[in-house]
């Protein structure tokens, strides 16, 4: 229990003797899936926006354009 940093243990234990590591890589599954979640919607709107803008042109386009945030 409480064991300082070592080639075993990178981030050494907690009180219950847990890998304090090994337990940031479990927590940090949510925020991956987050962000690739968020990644990916931000991908598939940028991609048809883009496409429409580039196929139609024009008035379509700058439209399109206005719609920066």
């Amino acid at each position: 229990m409480l064991q300082a940093p070592s080639l075993r243990n990178p981030f050494g234990t907690d009180e219950h003797g847990r890998d304090i590591f090994s337990r940031i890589i479990y927590g940090a599954r949510v925020s991956l899936k987050v962000n690739l979640l968020a990644i990916g919607i931000s991908m598939i709107i940028g991609v048809t926006l883009g496409a429409i803008a580039g196929y139609f042109g024009g008035v379509v386009d700058y439209i399109i354009q206005g719609l920066r945030i």
